[in-house]
Order: C-alpha cells, then sequence, then structure tokens
C-alpha cells in the first residue's frame, strides 16, 4: 500500500469515536483559538482589501449563498469564504503553530471546514474527525522542514485542507486522492513574503485550494491517484531527499497527541516568543528598570535569523518579524501584545532608540528550539537567560481558563460578556452541536448586533 493509498484510506474510515477525549479537547482548543485570532483581525488592512475585491467582483452576499465569513455577516461561495478566513486566521501572526510543521495548521484547516460545513449542514462532530483527518496528514507529509524557501503553512497546508475538505464533504477514497493529486498542484508559498500582507494570504490561498480541490474530486476531476509518492509527484518535488514511499496513517498514534499544537501568547513570529519570554524572565527576576540598561544580546538559531530579518522595521507587517522591535516592546511596554502592533507604536521614538541595544546573534550551533537572552547594564550587571518551551507550547500548554482569557481578549471590542460567553459555551461542547450553523450565527455581526 503506498502512502496516498493509506492516506484516502484514513480519512474515509476515521471516526470520532476512535480517538481519546484528550485528542477531542486538544481539537476544541485548536478550534477556539483559531476563531478568536480570526475575530481580532476583523479590520486588519489585508482582510479589507480582500473583502473590497470580492465586493467588487459582486462574490459577497448580505441573503443566500454557501457560506458565511466570520465574523462577518456576510457569505460567499465556499472556497472564496475559506480565502478569506484563512487570510484573517493568520493576518496577526496570532495562529497556532507545529514544530514539525514549522508553519501554522489551524489556520488553514479551520476556513476550509467551517466553509464546506456550513455548505453541507455537518455536526460539530464531524467538524472535529475534519480537522483531525486534516491534521494528521499535514504532520504525515512534514518530515523536513523548507530548506528551499517553502512557506510550509501553504505547502503542506494545501495538502491538508483538502484531507479535512475530503472529510466534511464525505468523498469515497478514489475521490480523495484526486482531491489530493489535485491540491498537490496548488501548493505553493514563499518565504520572501514573510512581513507583507501576502503571509497571511498564504494561508487564505491554501484553504482555498483545499476546499477546491475536494469539490473538484466531487465531481470526479481526475489527478494522479499516487501523487504524493510519484514520479514528479509531490514527494519528488517539494522533498526529493525524503521518502514518501511507506508514510502510514492510524489514530493510535496521533500528532495531536504525541507533539501537540503551540498557541502563541504574541502576535508576531513564533521565532521571537523564546527571546520575548526570556526578556520578561529576567526584568522580572531582577527588577530591571529599562534606564539601566545597557544592552540586550539575544542568540537564536541562523535558520530563526534569517526568518526574522526586518532589523529596522516600517511598519506591524515587518515589526511581527523583527526581533528588535519585539524585545523593545517588551521592555518599555512590559508586554508584546496586540496593541503593539500598530504602526504609530513601530515609530515611536524610545522604542527606536531601544531597538538599537538589541544585538542579535545568529549562531550556526544554536539549537532551533532554544534562545539565550544576556542583559547588560550600565552598572555591569549580567543576567542571562535560555529559553526552550515558551508559555503557551505544547510543553507548556495553557489551561481551557488561560485559553478563554486569550479568545476575550481577541473578541472583546466586538462581543459582550454575554455573547462571548455563548460563543465560549458553543466551541466547549462542539461535539453536542447537530447543526454547526447555530455556531457559525453566534459568531457574526449581524448576531452580535441584535
Amino acid at each position: 500500500m503506498n502512502t496516498t493509498e493509506a492516506c484516502g484510506i484514513f480519512i474515509e474510515n476515521f471516526e470520532l469515536s476512535s480517538v481519546t477525549q484528550s485528542a477531542i479537547e486538544h481539537t476544541k482548543n485548536a478550534i477556539i483559538d483559531t476563531i478568536g485570532v480570526m475575530i481580532a483581525a476583523k479590520d486588519e488592512p489585508v482582510v479589507t482589501k480582500l473583502l473590497k475585491y470580492l465586493e467588487q467582483a459582486n462574490l459577497l452576499q448580505q441573503e443566500g449563498g454557501q457560506s458565511t465569513i466570520i465574523p462577518f455577516s456576510y457569505k460567499t461561495n465556499a472556497r472564496d469564504a475559506a480565502w478569506v478566513m484563512g487570510t484573517l486566521a493568520h493576518a496577526l501572526d496570532f495562529d497556532d503553530t507545529s514544530l514539525v510543521m514549522k508553519g501554522h495548521p489551524s489556520a488553514i484547516l479551520i476556513p476550509a471546514i467551517l466553509s464546506l460545513a456550513e455548505k453541507y449542514n455537518r455536526s460539530g462532530k464531524e467538524v472535529l474527525e475534519g480537522y483531525i483527518c486534516g491534521l494528521e496528514v499535514t504532520h504525515q507529509l512534514a518530515k523536513q522542514h523548507a530548506s528551499q524557501g517553502w512557506h510550509t503553512t501553504a505547502t503542506y497546508g494545501t495538502l491538508g485542507a483538502a484531507a479535512a475538505s475530503a472529510k466534511i464533504i464525505g468523498l469515497s477514497q478514489q475521490q480523495i486522492r484526486y482531491a489530493l493529486g489535485i491540491a498537490a498542484s496548488s501548493a505553493s508559498g514563499l518565504r520572501a513574503n514573510f512581513g507583507t500582507m501576502t503571509k497571511p494570504l498564504h494561508a487564505g490561498q491554501a484553504a482555498a485550494a483545499g476546499v477546491f480541490a475536494a469539490l473538484l474530486a466531487e465531481q470526479d476531476v481526475t489527478a494522479n491517484s499516487n501523487v504524493l509518492e510519484a514520479d514528479f509527484g509531490y514527494g519528488d518535488v517539494f522533498h526529493h531527499d525524503q521518502d514518501f514511499e511507506n508514510l502510514s496513517f492510524s489514530v493510535d498514534s496521533l500528532y495531536l497527541e504525541s507533539n501537540g499544537l503551540n498557541v502563541k501568547m504574541n502576535p508576531s513570529c513564533s521565532m521571537t516568543h523564546r527571546p520575548i519570554d526570556a526578556v520578561f524572565s529576567l526584568i522580572t527576576k531582577h527588577q530591571l528598570d529599562p534606564e539601566q540598561l545597557e544592552t540586550i544580546e539575544c542568540s537564536i538559531s541562523k535558520r530563526a535569523a534569517s526568518i526574522l530579518r526586518y532589523h529596522q522595521p516600517k511598519d506591524e507587517m515587518e515589526a511581527k518579524f523583527s526581533l528588535e522591535y519585539c524585545i523593545a516592546s517588551a521592555v518599555l511596554n512590559q508586554e508584546v501584545s496586540l496593541a503593539q502592533f500598530h504602526d504609530d507604536q513601530v515609530k515611536r521614538t524610545d522604542i527606536q532608540r531601544m531597538m538599537k541595544q538589541v544585538i542579535i546573534l545568529a549562531e550556526e550551533d544554536k539549537e532551533e528550539e532554544k534562545a539565550t537572552v544576556t542583559i547588560k547594564t550600565k552598572e555591569g550587571d549580567i543576567y542571562t537567560k535560555t529559553v526552550t518551551h515558551p508559555i503557551g507550547s505544547s510543553q507548556k500548554a495553557l489551561s481551557r481558563a488561560q485559553l478563554k482569557q486569550k479568545f476575550s481578549e481577541c473578541v472583546n471590542h466586538i462581543m459582550t460578556d454575554e455573547q462571548q460567553h455563548s460563543a465560549f459555551a458553543y466551541l466547549e461542547k462542539l461535539e453536542e452541536i447537530d447543526d454547526i450553523r447555530r455556531l457559525l450565527k453566534s459568531l457574526t455581526l449581524e448576531f452580535q448586533k441584535n
């Protein structure tokens, strides 16, 4: 049995009853977190521009339509709904990450799933099944990082979105293999676009491509049924030095339970989170005042440094990939939150001055999952802290209460406390919801106004 066939069999036969309650709770956490950051991003420029494009193309409707674009009351076709929601989910860089994938799985999977779950009138249980299938396929393929400059969120994510979409639609095994084949020809995304509006578009495009592939496969549009391991197929082109022949899929070794996902506490590139935590730890422990500091030296891996390439960020998008900015914000604001990622914050004189005191050391032999910060004071004191697992990582996972607090921070600008409580209650009991449209309605602006 080859990998594409094994993938099709796994998706077709998977049932939620075959996994542990722990896996179900992990899945609900991912959905809660992603919906929160989608709502928080509703006013982001890239989202506004994307909606304007769809409006000018007469693709937005207030009534009718297949799928709701959360948190708006607009409806459109399932593919374009996934496109916008995927962009929303990744616009703030506040969505979860995976160390194996080295990308953002939920920002692609959940928009694809929700757009089709509404179209096909699926239950909360089926939404959970779609997510677990999509995540497992994504991570079985993600055995090697993007050494050639691919954005893995988009390249792996497109296949994951196709897998999740296939499960939601209820495709046959052969149709699932077609969907993967179609999606494989759509997988793309370049790291050169990090720090621009195109990076969140990668997530939207991957979600949309996965949905589109599954919808075409439903109509029996053909593709190579062995696309993952075929000559000139996905594995050959994207990972020519990796064996894609014998990957297996099993409910007994789900990625979700063996590795887990990393929930972000800061809306910036995940490579900034370890240094940020180290700075907070040192400043709190030694009660350091910003005026006392001479330099802040950050030792990170060479790969991390290549991603955090904006040393003098001009705007909020570049600031998310600027370690100098994130460290300066941590020192001067005592937080690195949504409020810090606005253009006027990036241009603050004190922030710009503090950024010049941050020194980045990119070390060849530095483990990617570690960061060391050394603070030197004007009095000559030296304090050092190494962080391997930042708060929110799978090793330091957030409790449901902490996740609820993040959700509240993301949505409190448009939801009352009562509306937040209602939406969160729906999400916590997702497997009990017979019609996913009830949940989606509670997350729209139209519902929140009533």
